[in-house]
């Protein structure tokens, strides 16, 4: 590994970091968003009142070098929250 970044030009370093700096945001983010969801479910007193199965479908394209692409789309459980305010929240 220690090789790699020897050998790489400054453009391919830039790059992986510029990759590690936007994944720490985003775990940063994902992080802060359910510290807030956790709150505002013991402000609103959210009880959970159903849960979504996920699912996992594969579609057809064509690449770009006009090969058959599959392409998989998964979607995640989800449970669902009746909140103190009226709304059902879905996560």
């Amino acid at each position: 590994m220690i090789d790699y970044f020897r050998d790489a030009s400054k453009t391919e370093i830039i790059f992986i970091v510029a990759i590690l700096v936007i994944l720490v945001f985003a775990v940063i983010g994902a992080y802060h968003e359910q510290k807030e969801w956790q709150q505002f479910a013991i402000d609103y007193n959210c009880r959970p009142v159903k849960h979504i199965k996920g699912k996992t479908s594969v579609a057809h394209g064509y690449g770009h070098k006009g090969g058959y692409t599959p392409i998989v789309i998964s979607e995640p459980d989800q449970t669902c929250y009746l909140c103190d305010d009226g709304q059902e929240y879905c996560r």
